[in-house]
């Protein structure tokens, strides 16, 4: 994988990188796309995304049934093997991020994960654990030390026919073991790194591991040389609020704490049971990104019309339909994110992003404060003038 940064925002973290992956080149920033989400008649932009993503959470017994049953492991395997189709007819560089309910594999489990996990991406990521951050607490913690151990043997075993690159997984860690971690990473060579936010806000969690990471890879000299990938970014509070209230989007400012692509969110709504009944009581909404405003806004799926992105593909009819909604709303906010991605060069190339999100008014007055606080942290450590 090349990688060489084209342009640097002069007030915060956002940059213009330019990465290949075999004969597939890639500007950022960059929204993932899930190509499995762009509905039936539906022509996505060619001009937007360049990197699509499929995600499958696998446990350990369906795992074993893969192995030796092959009629369901085609079954199971068949919308990855599409989404990869699609991703290669687009052009795109395609990722497959596989969460495990366990690392406590079999060799012969581990090399079949190797295998789908190389097979299906162009470039291939470490797989996750799920709910690791909830497990991993405590100096030497045994949870920690396995999922360590599965990333080593993962790597060695991938190596073994390799050709592509690899990308590490960075969970949701208390601080000493996101610094152990990377080391492991750096030390196996990696350039590409992949933050799991489980549902938590790039910002929230900036201070604590981002910014130290970041140090870090100035520290090594190769800042220039590694692409960061944001993953299960949480996209903010939803309003309590009726109407078409504007709740400020958090996922999108991943771009401003010095990743490059943003995936998407593949983890569902968790809230008390009264948050659902009282969801119940309101009926069927809709929730989309405001690209103008920097937030998401929200209306009964009577009022679709009303704050549905007047550029997009998808019609307010097509709403009506329960079976496709979900779906159609993930769509829609999947592609007004891209086209905000592709949008941002330019501002980026001006030097001229702080000024740009000024006028977004769905923005906390916090969120760009820590966005030129990030970057004046990094320059306090060294200059980033070089780049």
């Amino acid at each position: 994988m090349k990688v060489k940064t084209r342009h640097l925002d002069g007030d915060t973290l956002y940059r213009v990188v330019e990465f290949t992956v075999g004969e597939r080149t890639v500007q950022t920033p960059v929204k993932a796309l899930e190509l499995h989400k762009v509905p039936a008649g539906v022509a996505l932009d060619p001009k937007i995304g360049g990197v699509s993503e499929s995600f499958r959470t696998v446990a350990r017994n369906q795992l074993k049934g893969w192995m030796t049953d092959g009629d369901r492991d085609r079954a199971s395997l068949e919308a990855i093997k599409a989404a990869q189709a699609r991703a290669r007819a687009r052009g795109d560089v395609h990722a497959l991020f596989l969460e495990l309910d366990s690392t406590s594999l079999s060799a012969h489990e581990l090399e079949f994960v190797s295998d789908t996990a190389h097979a299906f991406s162009d470039i291939v990521a470490v797989p996750m654990e799920k709910d690791l951050h909830k497990a991993v607490k405590g100096e030497g913690s045994p949870e920690f030390k396995r999922y360590a151990g599965f990333v080593r043997a993962f790597v060695e075993e991938v190596e073994k026919h390799n050709g592509k690159p690899l990308m590490a997984m960075m969970p949701s860690l208390p601080w000493q073991f996101t610094k152990d971690l990377s080391k492991i990473y750096l030390d196996l060579g990696m350039r590409a790194f992949c933050f799991d936010f489980a549902g938590k806000t790039p910002s929230s969690t900036e201070e604590r591991n981002i910014r130290p990471f970041l140090k870090r890879l100035r520290e090594e000299g190769i800042e220039e040389e590694t692409i960061l990938y944001a993953l299960n970014a949480n996209t903010g509070k939803a309003s309590k609020a009726g109407g078409t209230r504007v709740a400020p989007a958090k996922d999108i400012l991943s771009f401003g704490f010095g990743f490059d692509v943003l995936g998407q969110k593949h983890i569902g709504l968790k809230g008390p049971k009264e948050m659902y009944e009282q969801m119940a009581k309101k009926g069927p909404q809709v929730r989309f990104f405001d690209k103008e405003s920097y937030g998401y806004r929200r209306a009964a799926l009577s009022a679709v019309s009303s704050i549905l992105p007047p550029d997009t593909a998808v019609k307010p009819g097509a709403f009506r339909n329960p079976a496709v909604r979900s779906t159609l709303q993930g769509y829609v906010n999947m592609e007004q994110q891209a086209m905000e991605a592709k949008r941002l060069h330019r501002f980026i190339r001006e030097s001229s992003v702080p000024s740009y999100q000024a006028r977004k008014s769905a923005m906390d007055y916090s969120d760009r404060r820590r966005l030129v606080d990030a970057r004046d942290s990094m320059a306090r450590s060294e200059s980033l003038d070089r780049w």
